[in-house]
């Protein structure tokens, strides 16, 4: 008997994966550039799924994920199944910021994104990763920019 796809299994596996290494690549990414601007970690609670509930993010940064399944098969029950997951670090726009660092931060933030992805690649079966196009935003008058990585887990 094979084992069971379980989509459910795979989500959580990814997201104790991002919040078992994000902080310490941010941590190292910091070292490594130590130019005076530093990015901030993300909160174990800031990890949210599908929506914020309307309400603007009680943490900065967070990270939203946008999760959908994809199944290609036939009439006769043999399918592949995929795992889409967008996963979006959320800033607040902070307005004190130039153009310049704006760019660094979200460079620096997406390269952490994908390098935690990278080093774990092993863990999961055919993984396909995409930068995402960063996404400005605005819920109850707060500013907030969206960026991130794409990720594809057939299974």
């Amino acid at each position: 008997m094979t084992e069971k796809r379980d989509a459910e299994l795979f989500i959580t596996k990814y997201v104790d994966i991002l919040k078992a290494n994000l902080n310490e690549k941010i941590d190292e990414i910091n070292a490594e550039k130590n130019d005076g601007m530093t990015l901030e970690k993300v909160d174990n609670n800031a990890y949210y799924f599908q929506t914020f509930g309307g309400k603007a993010p009680a943490y900065n940064p967070a990270i939203l994920f946008g999760v959908t399944t994809e199944i290609r098969g036939t009439m006769k029950g043999l399918a592949d199944e995929s795992l889409l997951i967008a996963t979006e670090l959320v800033v607040s726009d902070k307005a004190e910021l130039d153009s310049m660092s704006v760019m660094k931060r979200i460079q620096r933030y997406r390269r952490a994104l994908q390098e935690v992805i990278t080093d774990n690649h092993d863990k999961f079966p055919n993984l396909e990763m995409e930068s995402l196009p960063d996404i400005p935003f605005t819920i109850q008058r707060s500013h907030y920019l969206a960026l991130g990585i794409g990720v594809k887990i057939t299974y």
